[in-house]
């Protein structure tokens, strides 16, 4: 095919597909700045809550709920 074809299948530009028929590698993502997760600082009490149900499992609401009752 060619270029203009693919381009008008895919919906890209024309450039964007000679970008890619360059590369040899797969485009990977790259996240720039990695930023921490918000329920980082409640992970412990997570693992504690989890680990005194089992055998049985904590919804996720009833942790939310939890989590969101100390802040």
């Amino acid at each position: 095919m060619s270029i203009r074809a693919i381009a008008r299948q895919l919906h890209r530009s024309r450039n964007t597909v000679r970008q890619y028929l360059r590369n040899t590698r797969l485009p990977q993502y790259q996240r720039t700045v990695s930023k921490p997760s918000l329920l980082e600082p409640f992970k412990p009490y997570r693992q504690e809550r989890i680990e005194a149900a089992r055998p049985h499992w904590i919804p996720a609401t009833v942790l939310c709920r939890e989590i969101q009752a100390q802040g």
